[in-house]
């Protein structure tokens, strides 16, 4: 009977992995006693803690690593499989180890019930806050120098500006870069049944915001050559205007390649979360000054707060400009602002074959304007 219960014992043992030591009995400590007293095991031959919970720790790394499948099992359950029952004592035991050395947390994995998994850098318990991914740490401003970002962000913006103020006066007080404007206008000419006035502003809506799909798709590609392939494109669009013929009142043609140009200026820069540039309207920027002014009494405004008075000063200058400068070249003025592009333009291509990969002109961490915190980087 004895040999018999050996047998099955062992068999038992090699199916669940249980590996048994043979070591020398210290007798002073008692353990002979405790042997007898659960009547056990024969001769000086005792399974070892460790052994245990090594045993159960390779059957995790074994499951883990076989088929990748979630266990759908707590770790006190898991350890209460792979011991015998009578053993209570040493599935705290082995659980405890375990817990101290082999780190194991809890995921929901692919809708199939919680998993158990090794504990790696980055992993948590389910429902705690995981910790911060470094590259959401990154400056991922473009240019990521202030020293060029923030003078071409306030030239921009005043080109914006005076685009967009000699648009308003040129085209029949048509926005070309303000579209809450133009939003409203489409609007009150639905709500009148003026249907060549809501064609009118939802076309230039419409290709406003193609205008910045384009952009930040050119973006993409351009990689480290993005100021100079954005802001000759810019100049391009800017100057072909007077050479199209004016159109119908509801499309008006003139209009589309500055409009389609100011969108792609939204493009052109980043701030220091990736997110791009406010240059061609100005209410955000206002907003985020009203509040950059509350956070500087409350704690400490966002680093991005400094820039936003300039961008405002920027643009309400170029608007002021562009006002004049329609008064003296009519349809002409649009090549002032076209120029200016070309100018920024061909300042940025020389800067750039000068220093490539520079932080004055790129930023190889930084993906596409308003990317999502993991995409990969395109400035290369």
């Amino acid at each position: 009977m004895g040999g018999s219960t050996g047998d099955a014992a062992g068999v038992r043992d090699r199916a669940l992995g249980v590996r048994r030591v043979s070591v020398p009995v210290d007798r002073e400590r008692g353990h002979r006693g405790r042997r007898e007293r659960r009547g056990g095991e024969s001769g000086s031959e005792r399974p070892l803690h460790g052994s245990i919970s090594c045993s159960v720790r390779g059957r995790i790394d074994r499951f883990r690593t076989r088929d990748r499948r979630p266990v759908c099992l707590s770790v006190a359950t898991f350890v209460t499989k792979c011991v015998r029952p009578a053993h209570g004592h040493r599935i705290r035991f082995a659980a405890r180890t375990i817990a101290s050395t082999h780190f194991v947390t809890v995921r929901k994995s692919r809708g199939q019930g919680a998993g158990l998994t090794q504990g790696a850098p980055g992993a948590t318990e389910r429902g705690r806050k995981p910790p911060e991914d470094h590259r959401s740490q990154m400056d991922k401003s473009f240019p990521s120098s202030p020293a060029t970002r923030v003078p071409l962000a306030i030239a921009l913006a005043a080109l914006a500006g005076s685009a967009d103020s000699i648009g308003f006066l040129e085209h029949s007080q048509l926005f070309m870069s303000f579209m809450s404007g133009n939003t409203t206008r489409f609007g009150v000419a639905a709500s009148g049944f003026d249907w060549s006035g809501a064609i009118r502003f939802g076309s230039t809506i419409s290709l406003f915001c193609f205008g910045a799909f384009a952009g930040t798709l050119l973006a993409a590609w351009a990689g480290r050559w993005r100021l100079s392939v954005l802001l000759g494109v810019q100049a391009v669009l800017l100057s072909i205007g007077n050479f199209l013929p004016e159109g119908p009142e509801a499309f008006p043609l003139h209009a589309y390649p500055v409009v389609l140009a100011l969108g792609i200026l939204n493009a052109t820069l980043q701030d220091e979360g990736g997110r791009s540039l406010a240059l061609t309207y100005v209410t955000g920027t206002v907003v985020r000054f009203g509040t950059g002014l509350a956070n500087m009494i409350l704690h400490e405004p966002a680093p991005s707060f400094w820039l936003q008075a300039p961008l405002w000063a920027g643009l309400t200058s170029g608007a002021v400009a562009g006002g004049f400068l329609q008064r003296l070249l009519g349809p002409d003025a649009f090549l002032v602002p076209a120029a200016l592009s070309a100018a920024l333009a061909g300042a940025t291509f020389l800067l750039t074959l000068a220093l490539p990969g520079s932080a004055y002109v790129s930023n190889e961490r930084s993906a596409q304007p308003d990317a999502h915190p993991d995409a990969p980087a395109t400035a290369r």
